[in-house]
């Protein structure tokens, strides 16, 4: 049980948050940015509702 939860901790570390809110997202931090998705230059990684409400309101 306590590996499971080493593993899962290990894993959060290895992903994005969005730099507005601090969501999880599915983005691994070793991934090329050109790649990404809702990734925004000079700002960083964001979750798909911060990118909707600021680039879609």
């Amino acid at each position: 049980m306590e590996e499971t939860y080493r593993q899962a901790a290990e894993d959060e570390e290895l992903m994005e948050k969005c730099v507005l809110c601090g969501r999880m997202v599915p983005v691994r931090r070793d991934s090329h940015i050109a790649g990404r998705r809702y990734y925004v230059e000079g700002a960083g990684q964001l979750c798909a509702r911060c990118f909707y409400e600021v680039y879609h309101n």
